[in-house]
């Protein structure tokens, strides 16, 4: 949401009257916000205006949610977010959620990334439905760079649709994605620390025999 607001020259006079506007009508869900920064902000690449567009659009928000978002957020919980927080997990859900989220990204370059298409639906700029599923897919970078790779690796079209996202985007979606890149460094100098603690032990007992 961030990405649409500050990226247009209308943020710093309306924001005032934006937060007043956005409170008195208690919009809550990100979609439902995302759309009314768009028209709030005259940012009509991000929602056009155009009913057909937005229609395409709709549709594939309405597909993120039981769909890519499902599988990522499912196979990040019960790989990653679970143990580290100590809650249950589970293998099969982790192996079910993938298998959803190979199914989800293979839709998106088949059919939303045809040809050289820079962003969904070959739409010059990206709209909501471009930042909402590159959102929901930023966050295999907290499974690391081997398992994300092992995921995305295969699907180029994906790969450079982030970059495009991100290029058309800077430096808001950086500034939105910082405390998911502090989550990977963190769990990265975990992951060392634990390994070097391993070797040292294995040494320790290679020493004795």
């Amino acid at each position: 949401m961030m990405i649409l607001a500050l990226d247009t020259p209308h943020y710093s006079q309306q924001n005032l009257t934006y937060g007043s506007i956005l409170s008195a009508i208690s919009l809550v869900r990100g979609y439902s916000v995302q759309n009314f920064e768009s028209l709030f902000y005259h940012v009509s690449h991000r929602y056009p205006a155009d009913l057909f567009t937005r229609a395409k659009i709709e549709a594939i928000l309405d597909w993120h949610h039981s769909n890519l978002r499902r599988g990522a957020a499912t196979f990040v919980l019960n790989t990653v977010l679970a143990p580290y927080l100590g809650l249950p997990s589970s293998h099969e859900a982790a192996k079910q959620a993938e298998k959803l989220l190979l199914k989800s990204l293979t839709r998106i370059e088949s059919i939303w990334l045809k040809g050289d298409a820079k962003f969904l639906m070959g739409n010059p700029q990206p709209s909501i439905a471009d930042l909402s599923l590159v959102c929901e897919i930023m966050q295999l970078e907290i499974l690391g760079d081997s398992a994300r790779d092992r995921i995305l690796g295969p699907y180029e079209k994906i790969s450079s649709w982030i970059q495009n996202v991100k290029k058309a985007t800077s430096p808001h979606f950086e500034e939105v994605h910082e405390l998911l890149f502090k989550v990977k460094a963190h769990n990265s100098a975990v992951a060392a620390a634990k390994l070097g603690s391993e070797l040292s032990k294995d040494l320790k007992t290679a020493s004795k025999l």
